[in-house]
Order: structure tokens, then sequence, then C-alpha cells
């Protein structure tokens, strides 16, 4: 069981971002990962819809032998994970999109479905969630040239952001990333809004989920590292991979082994 693998799910490559931060709680664990990149996006399908595809795409990971699954995916933690983890023989962790008081004035920003399963507030902070329907969707079209997104065309015309932003009167102290796919876009969000904190769930998911294999001694005792991709988009996950996050991760340990595809 201790060998087996901890898998990443999401609806194409932002679970990678969520993958950076396992890798420095977890380094000797062998992860695979799947996106679902040709049903992308998942912002906008209905609660059936996620729940179909996501069973579907569990299916197929549970094919290779698995002792977690995290769901690198705000979309699909914060709609489909309270009905379809219980029914599964292995942990499952989500992303959520969580602010705590004391973040000042807050813009979180999510898909439309993510947006749709939160309140406004959180705790008491101050916080303002805006939906943005396409930016997922095009940071997945242009993953090999994020360059090429024009990012203030999606917050242009955007009525719940310029409504918070006249309540804030134009000041942000946090900008919280309610989309994995987001964080790739980190320093266009923050070269817009300025805020002293830029925050995602990430790091709180890879806590929890070395938390919880640690507790139950299913903590790989190798030495080795691996990411293997899955699924009909393997190759061009790896491909992002390779070019885009593998370079930005701080690896506590060299790879002793090359990604692969199944």
């Amino acid at each position: 069981m201790k060998n087996r693998f901890i898998a990443l799910l999401d609806s194409g490559v932002g679970g990678l971002s969520v993958f950076k931060e396992l890798i420095k709680f977890m380094p000797n664990e062998k992860y695979l990962y799947f996106g679902d990149n040709e049903n992308i996006p998942y912002g906008d399908k209905s609660t059936d819809e996620l729940i179909a595809l996501t069973r579907k795409n569990i299916e197929e990971i549970s094919r290779y032998g698995i002792k977690a699954l995290v769901v690198g995916c705000n979309t699909l933690s914060v709609s489909v994970l309270g009905v379809i983890a219980p029914t599964l023989p292995f942990p499952v962790f989500g992303v959520y999109p969580r602010v705590n008081k004391g973040s000042g004035n807050t813009l979180l920003f999510c898909t439309p479905t993510t947006a749709k399963n939160l309140s406004a507030t959180e705790d008491g902070a101050n916080v303002r969630v805006i939906p943005l329907k396409e930016l997922a969707a095009d940071v997945e079209k242009n993953k090999f040239s994020l360059e090429r997104i024009d990012i203030e065309s999606h917050f242009s015309g955007n009525n719940e952001l310029d409504k918070a932003l006249k309540e804030f009167d134009g000041k942000v102290d946090t900008v919280f990333l309610g989309c994995t796919h987001y964080e790739f876009l980190t320093e266009r969000f923050y070269d817009r809004f300025s805020p002293r904190n830029i925050l995602s769930g990430d790091r709180l998911t890879a806590k929890r989920t070395f938390f919880c294999l640690n507790k139950n001694e299913l903590l790989s005792k190798s030495k080795d590292f691996s990411i293997d991709f899955i699924g009909k988009s393997a190759e061009e996950n790896l491909k992002f991979y390779e070019k885009i996050v593998k370079q930005s991760v701080n690896f506590t340990k060299k790879m002793q082994k090359n990604p692969k595809i199944f």
C-alpha cells in the first residue's frame, strides 16, 4: 500500500500547481497525474456533469493502484467531492478557497461554478467573490505561451469586480486565487491589483495530505520520486510539466526517475 501512487486529478494542467506543494512535504512519493483537458472548462458545467466526469476519471485512475487522491481543482472540490469522496476506498483531498479573518479587503477569483458554491464572506473577512468565466480555459489554450493571455480582457466589464473595487475604494489587501490554473498567472494578478498578499489553497491541501498519510503510516519508505502522466492528454501535460512547472519546483531531492507516460 505504501508504494502505491498519490494521484492528482484536474480539468487540465492546473493541478500541477498543487503538485509543487505536495513535493515539498512528500519528496519521496510516486505521483500519478490525470488531466481531463479535453473536457475543459469545468467552471461552467452543471453538478451532474461534473459528477459523471469525475466518476469516470476516478475509475480510470484507480486502475493503477493508488493510496490517496488529490483533486487539484477548486471547482470539483467545492461542488462534487462531498458526494463522491465517501464512496471511495482511499482518502480524498480537495483544494478549497478559504480566506481567514485579518486578510483585509480581499478579492477571491474563481470559476462561476466555484462562485455559486461560496458565500460572499468567510470567517467575517471582507471578501468579494469574483467569477471569471473563461480564464481557466484561456490558460489551458495558451499554456505553452502564457504571455499571450490578455488578462485585462477577463477583468474588463466584470460587474462583480467593478462593484468590489468601488466598495474597497480601490484598495485591495489580498488576492485569493480560487482556481489552480490562475496560479500560473500570479504575477499578472499582482501587477494588476498590487495586494499585500496573494494566496491559494494549495499549501493547505498538501499539508492535510501529508498529515493524513503520515498518521496512517502510508508514506513511502523508498527514496525514489516519480511523476507519471496518464489519460488522453498525458503527452501535453508532461510537456507542460517539463517546460513550465519542473523549472520552478524547488525539489528537496534530485529526481531519481524520469517522468513517463502510461
